[in-house]
């Protein structure tokens, strides 16, 4: 015989005889359902046999599907399961998101280097064109200084050269040359005898002078002299040194010497020897 119990859910159970005064499980809220000893047949007086399953002593209907129930264990673990996955979702956003703005920051940053660069490249080219004006202002500077110098000594020379003739001539307007020479000797027209020392004599022509030396010795020389010539004005005209290095004049030997022979002023009208 069947049995329909009531549960506090609304819904109607169906069971059979074996389970009278027992307590089993609805199958659809999971509620405990206490069966009477005493049950009510069915309003349609038909023989249904209901199903009671032995582990739960739930009942379940042919008429009707049973139902699965979702474990809480399940549905928390979906719940996490999603919240990872939207966290993970909002991350992965924000960690490319901050990449972005990080590799824009790396190329303001190579923007600014570069730019600090070719200031500093810009400022270096200053410097160095500063620098290689400055040099130039300076060796010009230093040009017109030795040029101011130089015109300057001219200038020295000249005016001594001025106040010499001055006084030269001064001098020879009153006989007095050899207060300036005092050593002074005329030139006589072809050989000058001299016999000073190794000189013996001389001769000027045109543009060089011809000299005769002689060793009266017992020992060997080398002559090492200078020939100042001084025009008839007192000026000095020309200068001839004789410094014989490498061969000497043997003892009783006489050897002569030319050098060429300039004349700045006048032509030569006195020489001064000096000996070394």
């Amino acid at each position: 015989m069947t049995i329909q119990v009531e549960c506090p859910c609304g819904r109607l159970l169906r069971v059979g005889e074996t389970v009278l005064g027992k307590r089993v499980r609805c199958p659809h809220c999971g509620s405990i359902v206490s069966i009477p000893e005493r049950p009510t047949a069915t309003p349609d007086g038909s023989s249904l046999k209901a199903e009671v399953d032995p582990y739960n002593a739930a009942v379940t209907t042919p008429s009707e599907p049973m139902k699965i129930r979702t474990p809480v264990w399940l549905l928390y673990f979906g719940v996490l399961t999603a919240a990872s996955i939207l966290w993970g979702t909002l991350a992965t956003w924000k960690l490319q998101h901050r990449t972005a703005e990080m590799e824009e920051a790396r190329k303001r940053a190579e923007d600014a280097v570069s730019a600090a660069k070719a200031v500093t490249d810009r400022a270096e080219r200053i410097r160095e064109d500063a620098v290689s004006a400055a040099k130039a202002v300076t060796d010009r500077a230093e040009e017109i200084r030795k040029e101011a110098t130089s015109q300057a000594e001219s200038v020295r020379q000249e005016r001594e050269a001025i106040m010499r003739q001055v006084e030269v001539t001064k001098l020879r307007e009153e006989g007095q040359l050899q207060k300036i020479y005092p050593n002074l000797r005329k030139i006589a027209p072809g050989e000058n005898s001299v016999n000073q020392q190794y000189l013996e004599s001389f001769w000027l022509s045109s543009g060089s002078i011809r000299l005769k030396l002689t060793n009266r010795t017992t020992t060997s020389m080398k002559p090492d002299f200078s020939i100042r010539l001084i025009d008839k004005n007192g000026m000095e005209t020309g200068l001839v040194h004789v410094s014989w290095l490498l061969t000497s004049v043997e003892p009783g030997e006489t050897r002569f010497d030319e050098q060429a022979c300039g004349s700045t002023f006048g032509p030569p009208a006195y020489y001064i020897l000096e000996f070394k």
